[in-house]
């Protein structure tokens, strides 16, 4: 089973600004969103229940969410605001599912890990726009 915890360095992206534009980004701040390099850090609960976190650091803020499996949480969203998700574990994958997806700005996150680090797909759900932002896990840092 691949590793879930540990920290992880943005190396690049596919479709990024377009998924920003499908939901609104106004131009100046996707073009900031898209040359940020963010980094992530991930500390996977140790049971079931146990709390989750992932911080997602920026040069200009970072936003934590903490959840646990299952749960309703709520988060902040790319290009402010709030939204109710729900994160699931399917094999190497974790899920970021809207509590309502019917939403004009639903958007589900996937996070594939590997030993090698993340590869995080957005889709917008109302037109299918998805985006990529690719992360390598960083061997300098412990989980």
């Amino acid at each position: 089973m691949v590793e879930f915890s540990g920290h992880y360095l943005h190396e690049k992206d596919d479709n990024f600004q377009e998924l920003l534009a499908e939901l609104g980004v106004g131009l100046v701040l996707r073009k900031a969103m898209s040359s940020a390099r963010p980094s992530i850090e991930v500390k996977a609960g140790e049971g079931e229940g146990d709390p989750w976190t992932i911080s997602i650091n920026t040069p200009v803020n970072t936003i934590h969410y903490n959840f646990v499996l299952g749960q309703e949480t709520e988060i902040d969203i790319m290009g402010g605001g709030k939204k109710k998700v729900v994160f699931s574990i399917d094999g190497s994958t974790l899920r970021q599912l809207p509590v309502d997806p019917s939403s004009e700005k639903a958007v589900e996150v996937v996070r594939e890990f590997t030993d090698e680090g993340l590869i995080q797909t957005m889709t917008h759900l109302a037109s299918g726009t998805r985006g990529t932002r690719i992360f390598k896990r960083d061997p300098s840092k412990s989980s």
